[in-house]
């Protein structure tokens, strides 16, 4: 059957609102269907087209959104421009969304860049910017235990109701073929060059620079980060990458963006911001340690993290700024004096979970560009350090370290923040991964944590668990 035979009245009307206000017009098409496998849809992706993913830590919300029906991007310098044409793009709107249920609701998905003052040009983040979402024309959606497919179609004045159908049954077949079995062999995938992009050497006169800047009182705690690059013996399928990363790094946010022929992606085990109604949830997550091999060594590892002063002061400082930071914008805060333990595959963090009620009148991309970057990401106090790695680290972040997420129709959204990630461009992987540095850091521990939380990225790459290159 095709789609827009289900879809008559919607169309007329989002072509009667084109005309009407001379304006751009979003017509969403929300659609039940009974099965999505996400690991064919993801290996099926063309590698031309602009994409993305989402899976939370508990698997209740699942989706990957396919080609761009509009762009957000930096000609709008703040988040409240991206708001503000979002509202607007949704004041004409006409979503048709058969099941009432709310899943599959047109949505943003995208981020910023760590440091909105970097230039990107000529970097590998060129065509990511200082802040990036897209609207998809197709978006597959797991929620609880409903699918949905939404397509989404931007009507114009000049549009007609033939165009429109034409437009929503191609896209309606192109959705079906993704999500039927492919079997596609290519060339293994060879490493052919791994390369930390700055030297140990380098690394330690860092950080002791910024040892000497802490024990100066310049600021209390700088987060610090270095990069490998990897090049492989052909182009990576990042669908094939996100499909992989699903098995073997759960109970994290997985996340995909991929824009123009570059790719963002990883398995951040760290909330930002996520808002359901007025109710603003966040989290503290900062000081780390191995996992261990056995269940024995994890509870041991626990045991040494809860117990570490070092680790404890660096989460700490998180926490308070979180906190700090959402009693001015938000009410009622709950949050533990006391951190509990999040465990993933290759690390173990202290986490704070923390939860208020957002205050009115407040936008919630304005409270997410707010809470960027926290101390887990940035230092403390965030303006001083931001300049501070700005001017001694070598390499700029990009979307490492940023919110990257999801805003919806219904005011609603979740971001995480972008760490155990890469970004790649055809045979290129570029791996990212910061420490926390307090006063009483030594270089050569947090070189090698740096390592560790290399490892999710590198194991996906198929290099090896124990990798410490250059060390």
């Amino acid at each position: 059957m095709k789609l827009a035979n289900k879809v008559t009245e919607p169309i007329k009307q989002a072509v009667e609102q084109a005309r009407k206000t001379e304006n751009a017009v979003l017509l969403s098409i929300i659609t039940p269907i009974e099965e999505i496998n996400f690991p064919k849809v993801l290996i099926n992706l063309p590698q031309t087209e602009d994409a993305f993913y989402w899976q939370t830590p508990d698997d209740s919300l699942e989706f990957t959104g396919i080609k761009t029906a509009a762009v957000f991007n930096e000609k709008m310098m703040s988040a409240t421009g991206v708001q503000q044409e979002w509202s607007q793009l949704l004041k004409d709107a006409v979503i048709s969304d058969q099941d009432k249920a709310n899943s599959g609701l047109p949505l943003l998905f995208g981020g910023f860049s760590f440091d909105d003052k970097a230039e990107t040009t000529g970097t590998i983040w060129s065509v990511f910017g200082k802040q990036l979402f897209l609207l998809p024309e197709l978006m597959f959606m797991r929620k609880e235990k409903l699918n949905t497919l939404t397509i989404n179609c931007i009507v114009q004045a000049d549009d007609t109701f033939m165009s429109i159908e034409k437009k929503l049954n191609n896209s309606y077949a192109q959705a079906r073929t993704l999500n039927i079995t492919s079997e596609k062999e290519r060339t293994p995938l060879i490493i052919k060059k791994i390369e930390d992009l700055i030297t140990p050497t380098d690394w330690d006169k860092m950080l002791n620079k910024g040892i000497e800047h802490i024990e100066a009182g310049v600021f209390t705690k700088v987060v610090l980060a270095r990069q490998k690059e990897i090049v492989f013996n052909r182009s990576l399928h990042i669908g094939e990458l996100i499909a992989a990363l699903l098995l073997q790094q759960p109970n994290c946010y997985r996340y995909l963006l991929r824009y123009q022929g570059t790719s963002f992606l990883g398995a951040s085990p760290e909330r930002l911001l996520y808002k359901e109604g007025q109710s603003i949830y966040s989290a503290g997550v900062a000081g780390s340690i191995a996992a261990g091999k056995t269940e024995e060594q994890r509870q041991m590892y626990a045991d040494e993290l809860l117990a570490d002063p070092k680790n404890l002061h660096e989460h700490e400082i998180v926490v308070s700024m979180i906190t700090n930071k959402l009693a001015g914008l938000c009410h009622d805060l709950n949050y533990s004096s006391q951190p509990q333990i999040l465990s993933n595959r290759d690390i173990q963090h202290l986490y704070t979970p923390i939860k208020a009620e957002l205050n009115s009148g407040m936008s919630f991309l304005t409270l997410v560009k707010q809470m960027h970057p926290t101390p887990a990401l940035g230092g403390f106090p965030s303006k001083k350090t931001v300049e501070w790695i700005a001017k001694e680290e070598p390499l700029i972040r990009g979307f490492f370290g940023a919110p990257i997420g999801w805003y919806d129709s219904n005011e609603n959204g979740e971001f995480a923040v972008g760490i155990r990630s890469l970004a790649a461009q055809e045979k290129t992987a570029r791996l990212f991964a910061g420490c926390g540095i307090v006063a009483d850091s030594v270089p050569e521990n947090e070189w090698h944590e740096t390592a560790m939380k290399f490892q999710p990225m590198l194991r996906l790459l198929g290099g090896t668990d124990n990798d410490t290159a250059s060390n």
